[in-house]
């Protein structure tokens, strides 16, 4: 049979399309993702390459997206079963976030994670993240040793901003006439901020006292000299908290200091969520809810520490509730055969010894 005889008929329609294998496919996606990016830092798509280098590593060969099966993605996400829920949803997150822009791009059928089962995430105000109590956080203040400790502490327990963006502010930044403060959020957002007395006052000690001299200076000013130019990274901040937390013996970092300002204000302000979600910088107001609903847990439970059986034996307690107290029977369970019961009836014969025993 020649070529031109193995040709399909004029009516059929044939599409060729060019192989992509799988690691040619993240590197497309990856561009395309920090294109649509509204990050400055650039660290979800280096993130996002980390873990989809290790999906291409998984799969057999490098060949095309179609092959790519439930079961390649079973035996990827099966790697990280040990891990926490949180970080198992990331990953399941990450590799849908691929395999749906492979489908929006036409290159596969259907998403193979349609097939697999998505991990439980546990609700935000249940998850078990480091906080710092509120009474911690003066100990913090007073531990610090100079500006850059002070600022660094100062600076997201007053007002609650994101590591990277206390590490990005400059001199500039700070309005010390008006007394706010521009800071760059996530996705480029800019909130300027109205400065509490105490952190203003903080802020003009450390510029009267030269600290913080040059609009272009960091407003949480740099222990020795910066090597390269431009904006700094921003695990200095990180650096500095914890080594302030090691001295004041509080186990803590940036993000806790920002929840423990979130909770430190809903306690002042219980109704002002608005404002809280602006201050936080949250585009959705249900996520500054998680901290109302952890405050309201909290105190739900604050009861239990006026708990006191002592109180029963000493009479110290409301009289109908110790009449309950003191006549309840606890009885072996009906399935459980013979055994012995206790009873303290008061004037019962079985409470002469306190136990009687049963056949």
């Amino acid at each position: 049979m020649s070529a031109i005889e193995a040709l399909p008929p004029e009516d059929v329609n044939v599409v060729f399309v060019a192989m992509l294998t799988t690691s040619r496919a993240v590197d497309l996606f990856l561009g395309d993702l920090t294109r649509r990016s509204r990050s400055r830092s650039g660290r979800t798509a280096d993130s996002y390459r980390r873990l989809l280098d290790k999906f291409t590593d998984s799969l057999r060969t490098d060949e095309d997206v179609t092959g790519i099966t439930p079961d390649d993605c079973r035996r990827f996400l099966d790697r990280y079963a040990r891990h926490a829920p949180g970080y198992q949803h990331t990953i399941y997150a990450t590799l849908n976030s691929f395999l749906e822009w492979l489908y929006q791009q036409q290159r596969i059928k259907k998403n193979p994670l349609d097939h697999v089962a998505r991990p439980k995430r546990i609700a935000a105000e249940d998850l078990d993240v480091l906080t710092v109590a509120t009474v911690d956080v003066p100990k913090l203040l007073a531990a610090c040793q100079n500006w850059s400790e002070k600022l660094a502490v100062a600076i997201p327990a007053y007002l609650g901003p994101t590591r990277h963006a206390c590490a990005l502010l400059r001199l500039r930044d700070y309005d010390r006439e008006q007394r706010t403060i521009r800071f760059g959020e996530k996705g480029s957002k800019t909130i300027k901020k109205p400065v509490p007395a105490e952190l203003g006052r903080l802020l003009n000690s450390a510029i009267d006292a030269g600290a913080i001299v040059d609009p272009d200076d960091y407003l949480i000013p740099t222990e020795g000299y910066l090597v390269r130019k431009g904006d700094r990274d921003d695990r200095v901040v990180w650096r500095l908290i914890k080594r302030v937390g090691q001295r004041a013996g509080v186990d803590v970092t940036v993000h806790a200091l920002r929840a423990a300002f979130a909770t430190f204000y809903l306690e002042s302000n219980p109704n002002d969520l608005v404002g809280l979600q602006e201050l936080m910088g949250h585009r959705s107001i249900e996520t500054t809810k998680v901290y109302l609903r952890k405050l309201d847990k909290q105190r739900s439970m604050e009861n239990v520490r006026t708990l006191s059986w002592a109180a029963v034996g000493t009479g110290n307690i409301d009289q109908a509730l110790s009449s309950q107290i003191a006549t309840i029977r606890f009885k072996s369970s009906p399935s459980s055969g013979g055994g012995r019961i206790r009873t303290s009836v008061r004037g019962d014969s079985a409470s002469q010894d306190g136990w009687k025993a049963t056949s």
